[in-house]
């Protein structure tokens, strides 16, 4: 389900798709979604990289490589989005269901025990030109993402192999409720000529 809010009477150009159809969208708007989806549909989005349904791109290329969203073992997890759209800035808050076992096919769906969380603040800053010169279009996002769920604990597992003499204890063997793991994720793109764009994206 999706739904816009405007708030204004001003409207800017939408890209038709998958997932909408209109031209048009209110320049200062809240749009809420709540269903089944694929974060990366939404988050982290690139005009150069960021989709593998239709751009020749690996996954780590496509998309942050240190950006571990919730998803269930085909890519997809149930959430609900909240996005407000400006007129040089964006902002979006993601709440979504975790799997009861790291890209499994099931979901726990108790999100005070588990969930996963992602914000995500867009800046389109204008690029300074000459009033013969075309607008170079520039964006600028910075992404942060918080999950909570039955995984396990990288430094207890490593503290239990050196305990071990070396061998190879599990990293499931010490799986606990509460376990957090979060990072954060810059991407940017600029647009050079028509034809020809840069892009940038870090993690950790």
């Amino acid at each position: 389900m999706h739904q816009t809010i405007g708030f204004t009477s001003k409207t800017v150009a939408s890209a038709r798709g998958p997932f909408g159809l209109a031209t048009e969208a209110p320049e200062r708007r809240l749009e809420l979604r709540v269903g089944k989806m694929g974060l990366p549909d939404f988050f982290d989005l690139n005009s150069v990289g960021t989709d593998s349904h239709l751009q020749f791109l690996n996954w780590t290329t496509d998309n942050n490589g240190a950006w571990d969203y919730a998803a269930d073992t085909r890519g997809y997890t149930y959430a609900a989005i909240a996005e407000y759209d400006d007129k040089d800035w964006s902002a979006r808050y993601g709440l979504a269901t975790m799997p009861t076992v790291a890209n499994g096919i099931n979901f726990d769906w108790s999100l005070k025990r588990a969930s996963g969380q992602n914000m995500e603040v867009e800046w389109r800053p204008r690029s300074p030109r000459r009033a013969a010169e075309p607008d170079r279009k520039g964006v600028v996002r910075a992404l942060s993402y918080v999950n909570h769920g039955h995984m396990g604990l990288y430094r207890a597992a490593e503290c239990s192999v050196s305990g071990e003499g070396g061998r190879d204890a599990g990293y499931t063997k010490h799986e606990t409720f509460g376990a957090v793991k979060y990072g954060f994720g810059l991407n940017a793109e600029q647009e050079l000529t028509e034809n020809c764009a840069s892009l940038g994206d870090l993690g950790e």
